[in-house]
């Protein structure tokens, strides 16, 4: 992607105008705007603003989405241990800055990964996002308190698996992404050392509450769809079976292919 337009609401990567190996453009909402407008109203100006530099002649393919819950609790976030966290993501990590515990991630940044970090501190200390302080200050937060951000990122090879191509597939989906995260991915537990059993384990009240929010749309079970990934591709078959025929010719002195053919199907039927 050569060129690269970027303000306060898009950062877009465009490619080149014979670029036929990637799409007409790469874009990411910023998120002030995107709890400014939604995602339905930014993708209409995204839209309008790509058709003044391109031919667009698909529908977009979602590349990323990050669902977040942000809450205020008197549950003390570094009460519990790694063990705690029953997951099917082998990276667990706490994570803090001098003495004070900044929050967990779980799981590695390619497909699936959860965070559960000090949202206050992120916004004080990196990322300057002061416009989120408005909109927790209409939910009723006060500033002496610190709010946590329970975050779950989903990239491509996760969403193509449940066929979540589109903003629309995704918008019908995140009560089933969430729950998918939420239940069978990760769980956040009350150890029983008395049970080896971790499945088994009950879940900590604070992860029931989180996996109870409700996002608008009505929850379910996503289906996998396989796509044959890693199925090797026809080049790699023709050029294995050539290398099999030239072998059985080379070493039989056979010098036709027809004939090789007939008798390499003949090698493979006995045996």
């Amino acid at each position: 992607f050569p060129y690269v337009i970027d303000d306060d609401r898009f950062y877009i990567k465009l490619s080149g105008p014979d670029n036929n190996s990637f799409p007409l453009a790469y874009c990411q909402v910023r998120n002030c705007h995107l709890m400014r407008v939604g995602p339905v109203e930014a993708r209409s100006e995204l839209a309008a603003l790509l058709s003044d530099l391109g031919n667009i002649t698909g529908p977009e393919t979602v590349s990323r989405v990050d669902l977040a819950i942000d809450f205020v609790s008197d549950h003390r976030m570094e009460a519990w241990g790694r063990e705690a966290w029953v997951t099917r993501l082998a990276y667990k990590q706490s994570h803090s800055v001098g003495e004070r515990f900044t929050g967990w991630s779980i799981g590695r940044k390619n497909t699936l990964q959860f965070g559960l970090y000090d949202k206050t501190f992120e916004i004080e200390q990196e990322s300057g996002k002061d416009y989120m302080c408005e909109v927790w200050e209409k939910a009723g937060w006060a500033p002496w308190d610190t709010v946590w951000r329970a975050e779950g990122r989903f990239r491509r090879p996760v969403l193509s698996q449940f066929g979540l191509d589109t903003l629309d597939d995704v918008l019908r989906s995140l009560a089933c992404l969430w729950r998918y995260l939420s239940d069978t991915s990760i769980r956040l537990t009350e150890p029983n050392l008395c049970d080896t059993t971790r499945a088994r384990w009950p879940n900590h009240a604070l992860w029931d509450s989180l996996a109870q929010v409700e996002w608008g749309v009505p929850s379910g079970v996503l289906k996998r769809a396989y796509k044959g990934l890693g199925a090797p591709k026809d080049r790699t078959l023709a050029i294995r079976t050539i290398s099999c025929l030239t072998s059985l010719m080379g070493r039989d002195a056979i010098l036709e292919a027809g004939p090789a053919w007939t008798q390499l199907r003949a090698l493979v039927v006995d045996h």
